[in-house]
């Protein structure tokens, strides 16, 4: 859930963007529960509701434990490695397999067309 939620229309008068461009004015918050902000603004525009973020002392950086975060990256570093390597190892054969392919391609008609002259057949 959230607290504080308030309706705000965007300020298209200021020509700087930030967070000041946001304002109150011809819009008001009628009900607020946790989950839902109901607004009535009175002219056509972009609206936003804004609200803070409830601190729930269950979640935070001490959820989690350290060594299972570690884990988890090294392990997630370790798949994308090897998934790139193999990729790489991949690409590398069929370049060479189309290089010798080409290279065969190219050669035989030259050998055929040198056994002809040598046997006295041009």
């Amino acid at each position: 859930g959230t607290s504080d939620p308030q309706c705000v229309v965007w300020d298209y008068g200021n020509p700087e963007a930030g967070a000041e461009n946001w304002g109150t004015e011809g819009c008001q918050t009628l009900t607020s529960t946790t989950v839902h902000t109901k607004c009535l603004c009175s002219r056509i525009s972009t609206y936003a509701v804004l609200a803070q973020q409830a601190k729930d002392p269950d979640m935070g950086p001490s959820s989690m434990p350290s060594g299972l975060c570690t884990v988890t990256a090294a392990f997630l570093h370790f798949f994308f490695l090897a998934s790139f390597c193999w990729v790489l190892t991949e690409a590398w054969q069929s370049y060479l397999a189309g290089l010798s392919l080409e290279l065969l391609c190219s050669s035989a008609p030259v050998g055929v067309d040198l056994d002809v002259c040598r046997a006295g057949h041009y």
